[in-house]
């Protein structure tokens, strides 16, 4: 049975300090036409980054080249999103989840950290949707109840 409510993703900074709710996992999310049912936080985020590479291919395979997300980062290995897999394959190795490998046009693959702590990720789920245009409050995220 998944919970009747749903949340955007800037609701998740309130929602994660409430012990129960926290520790439960996605049932689905909803971007503006598609619904995606999913298993758990990584399968939510590497299928809402597919979503966004179908919806604007060009914008996504810039990614790695744009300063939005890797302007105040110093070292390769912090970068968020790159062509080049060493970058964040030693860190996706320990603690830090799966690597994910997204499509990347004509320059080849994308590789982005697959699992990370919740706040990071929904900061940059809500950064991509402002890239991509997506009103953050189309995007809503159903829970399991389990």
């Amino acid at each position: 049975m998944t919970s009747q409510r749903g949340y955007s993703p800037s609701e998740w900074e309130h929602f994660r300090h409430q012990k129960d709710e926290a520790k439960k996992k996605p049932d689905r999310f909803i971007l503006p036409g598609k619904t995606f049912y999913v298993e758990d936080w990584v399968e939510l985020y590497d299928r809402f980054l597919r979503e966004l590479e179908q919806r604007c291919p060009c914008l996504f395979h810039q990614l790695p080249e744009t300063d939005y997300f890797n302007r105040s980062l110093r070292t390769p290995r912090t970068r968020r999103f790159t062509r080049i897999r060493a970058d964040i394959e030693d860190k996706s190795n320990s603690n830090h989840g799966p690597l994910l490998e997204l499509p990347g046009g004509d320059e080849g693959f994308i590789y982005c950290k697959g699992s990370m702590d919740v706040k990071p990720m929904f900061s940059n789920i809500l950064k991509l949707l402002k890239m991509f245009c997506i009103p953050e409050s189309e995007m809503v995220i159903y829970l399991r109840e389990d």
